[in-house]
This record gives structure tokens, sequence and C-alpha cells, in this order.
């Protein structure tokens, strides 16, 4: 079964999935923006089951919001821009991930966030 399959399988979980390696940067922009349109449909969900307001909601979303924008970078982008591009994804992944560690969420929300810091390309 491969990641897509997954993906597809599990709709209530936009980005729980598991990679084996991206080897192009069309698949990592493409995974990019899969994971930040799947935390953002599930970041409402996560918001009323832990509480998740004020600054960490916030970060969460500039998390979203700048993944977003390095894939649109990353989608055209070559050499150290690229780089740049794909460093910026995996930090804003870790910093969703830390933003939400102060939170008990459910054990499928630290599924998704572990799903997308393996699929981090960097």
């Amino acid at each position: 079964m491969n990641r897509r399959q997954v993906l597809t399988a599990a709709a209530f979980l936009p980005i729980g999935y598991v990679v084996q390696g991206c080897t192009s940067v069309s698949q990592i922009t493409s995974d990019a923006n899969i994971i930040a349109d799947g935390i953002s449909a599930i970041l409402p969900t996560i918001q009323s089951l832990t509480g998740l307001a004020g600054g960490a909601y916030q970060t969460v979303v500039n998390a979203v919001n700048a993944i977003k924008s390095a894939a649109a970078t990353l989608s055209s982008a070559t050499g150290g821009v690229a780089i740049d591009a794909a460093q910026a994804i995996s930090a804003s992944i870790a910093t969703i991930a830390s933003a939400l560690s102060n939170f008990k969420v459910p054990p499928w929300v630290s599924t998704v966030i572990s799903a997308a810091e393996t699929v981090a390309p960097i």
C-alpha cells in the first residue's frame, strides 16, 4: 500500500499517511500542500477538542500558511532557494508539533503530526 492509497482511505485524517521518501520537487510540493490542507481541515476539530486558542492557535495557523507559501516557492525554485523552501516546510511542521505539544490532543492528531514530520523533506 502506498501513501496515496492510505491518504484516500483515511479521508477523516487528510494527512495521515506514511511516506517512503520523496524523490522530486513536485512530489515534495504536493506533499507540503496536502499537509497544509489537511492540518487546516482538522484544525477546527482540534480546537474544539482541546480548547486550542490564542497564541497557540495563531501559531498553528501561521505555520500552515508558511507551509503553503514555502510549497508555492518550492514549485518553481532551484538551488539554494529550493533548499530554503524545503527547510521552511520542515520547520513549520515542527512548529505545529511544538504548539500542539502543550495540549492533550487525541491520539489521531499525534499520528497526523508524526506522519507530517515523516513526510517533511528535510
